[in-house]
Parts: C-alpha cells; structure tokens; sequence
C-alpha cells in the first residue's frame, strides 16, 4: 500500500497508522516505520544558505605629490596660507619632507601617511571627520 493511502494518527505523543478505507489501526512500530520510510523518501529538499561573497578589495591609486597635498586641500577645506604654516610648522616639517621630497609618489596603505594624517589631526590642522573623508576620496585605480 503506498504512503499516500494511509493516514498518521497522533494520540498522546504516541504515532499510528490508519487505512483510509478500512479504519483499521496499526501498531506504533509499523507507523514508526512507514513515518521513517515517509521521511527519507519523501524529505524536503535540504536548507541551502546563501553565500554571501567578500566585498571586491579595492586599490587605490598612487598620487603624485602635488595630487596628494590637492587631496588633502581639498577634502579638508586648507587654504593655501594654512597649508603654508602647516608646511612651516617645526613638528611637521619631516613629515612635509618625506611626503613631498623623497618620493615620486604616495601611497594610500604607506604608514607614514596614516601617521602624517594623524600628525595634522595632533597639531590642529585637521580633525576626525577630515582624516576619514582623506581616507574615504583617496582615488582608485
């Protein structure tokens, strides 16, 4: 008799099965066997979760120099006199040095320009939200 013929009977936690057509009840092991024959031939399809993939790495662009101190003028809102007294300032002075004399260009994940954003931030020439926006426009490739 195939499955769809028969009906399961729950009664106090305890399964059986009942013919449709003659009503007649079977014991609790045979509808354990037909419920488990049930469940392996017919089990739902299995739970498949979606795979979330990782977030492109991006990269960024090396800036020549003047296309540096343009980012960070421009994204900070530092005029020319300001950026002329930060270049002067005796604390910063050997980070202007190695930004924009002994290289050809400036890279995005270089720790001097991390520590450099954070020497403008200490001395006042920039804040919290301008270093994150420097961060956040740096071009991409």
């Amino acid at each position: 008799m195939p499955l769809n013929d028969v009906n399961v009977l729950v009664i106090d936690g305890r399964h059986y099965l009942r013919h449709p057509d003659t009503g007649a009840r079977w014991t609790e092991e045979v509808a354990a066997a037909y419920e488990a024959e049930f469940r392996t031939t017919y089990a739902p399809p299995p739970v498949v979760e979606p795979t979330v993939s990782p977030e492109p790495e991006v990269a960024y662009r090396s800036l020549d120099r003047l296309e540096f101190v343009t980012l960070i003028q421009t994204v900070a809102g530092i005029d020319d006199v300001t950026l002329m007294e930060c270049r002067n300032d005796a604390a910063l002075a050997p980070l202007w040095f190695k930004l924009t004399q002994l290289v050809s260009s400036v890279r995005r994940d270089h720790p001097l320009v991390s520590e450099g954003l954070k020497a403008l931030k200490t001395s006042g020439y920039l804040d919290k939200a301008a270093v994150d926006a420097i961060m956040k426009k740096w071009p991409v490739v």
